[in-house]
């Protein structure tokens, strides 16, 4: 559980630092990641669904590098099939 809040502070830094929220950095992740076929979002209210499709924003400006610091922190990368 440590470990896990761990990871979520430091998520929630390059949330920060990119002046996007967790939620929005968390579906721009699902969004632009290789092995996810299908982004489900729901919100209760306008606000809630608005904020979400934000995320949209920043999946079209995902970088190399910020792919390599969110799958760095969160350390599960599938393993390949051969």
């Amino acid at each position: 559980k440590a470990n896990t809040l761990h990871i979520i502070g430091e998520l929630q830094s390059v949330a920060d630092e990119l002046g996007v929220s967790l939620n929005q950095l968390a579906l721009a992740w699902t969004i632009v990641n290789k092995d996810v076929a299908t982004v489900l979002f729901e919100g209760a209210q306008l606000a809630h669904a608005e904020d979400s499709l934000k995320a949209l924003d920043l999946a079209q400006n995902w970088t190399a590098e910020l792919e390599k610091r969110v799958s760095d922190l969160l350390g599960n990368e599938p393993e390949p099939v051969m």
